[in-house]
């Protein structure tokens, strides 16, 4: 899948979730693709921007962005 079609893949899970009380906002989620990190420092790196990106640590802080960071499938074994 390409990133647009996973972001919009995800959109409609959450538009779709009827438990979920936030999904009138499913316009507005956005997508990071990660699926290319392939060490734990890559991964771990990824996910302390995840958690800047959603909190918004710029002009508009302390506002939550729905946000979904996508990182490769785990292989077991590694």
């Amino acid at each position: 899948m390409t990133t647009r079609e996973l972001r919009r893949a995800v959109q409609l899970s959450w538009r779709n979730n009827a438990r979920c009380l936030g999904r009138l906002w499913w316009p507005a989620m956005q997508l990071r693709d990660q699926t290319t990190a392939s060490t734990a420092a890559e991964v771990a790196t990824a996910a302390e921007q995840h958690l800047r990106w959603v909190m918004r640590s710029g002009s508009r802080r302390g506002q939550l962005v729905p946000g979904v960071t996508l990182f490769p499938a785990d292989q077991p074994g590694h």
